[in-house]
């Protein structure tokens, strides 16, 4: 026993850092919960900038890019084996995607589809997917989540209709506490 201090003392200091370490391991393990809620909140409150302040925006942009940039790879090489023009048409796309999903990744956009759940589709076949801001015209989504790994949590809105995913927001851990939503993935694009 340490000089000096009695048993009950010894008792109380250990119980102390014992809550202490609780309390400390709840904020660590909870904060992507209370992030994931401040989003919600201010995208359903319809404040883009507030919800930018959770964005890594350069992340989201480039994890888009990179799902649109291979569903429309797919895409033309199903329809464009045979086409010596396929190639130019790709490139001309591809150019286009940066813009389309620099203006689809903006904190109003970002605030949209945490509030519809949706992500608007792009143009890939001649044809866009609807999609619809509106939150008078679709239920609010439900949302599952938890974590994929020790500094990335995920959040999957899901249509309470079909019940299948329709965006995935997946938060990053940017220090001890803070967290910040780094990507954005579109499922069945």
């Amino acid at each position: 026993m340490a000089a000096g201090l009695s048993k009950t003392t010894m008792r109380k200091v250990t119980i102390a850092v014992l809550v202490l370490v609780v309390g400390v391991l709840a904020v660590y393990l909870g904060s992507p919960y209370w992030t994931l809620y401040q989003i919600r909140s201010a995208a359903a409150a319809g404040e883009g900038d507030r919800v930018a302040a959770y964005v890594d925006f350069p992340a989201v942009r480039s994890s888009v890019k990179s799902q649109f940039a291979a569903a429309m790879t797919k895409r033309m090489e199903s329809k464009g084996k045979d086409n010596a023009f396929a190639s130019v048409g790709q490139a001309i796309a591809f150019r286009m995607m940066d813009g389309l999903v620099d203006a689809m990744v903006s904190p109003e956009a970002v605030a949209t589809m945490i509030r519809s759940g949706k992500a608007p589709r792009p143009v890939l076949d001649g044809k866009a997917a609807p999609f619809s801001a509106s939150a008078s015209e679709r239920p609010e989504p439900k949302v599952s989540r938890g974590y994929e790994g020790l500094d990335t949590f995920r959040a999957a809105l899901v249509d309470p209709a079909t019940n299948e995913e329709t965006l995935v927001a997946v938060l990053s851990r940017q220090g001890a506490f803070t967290w910040k939503l780094t990507a954005v993935r579109i499922p069945g694009l």
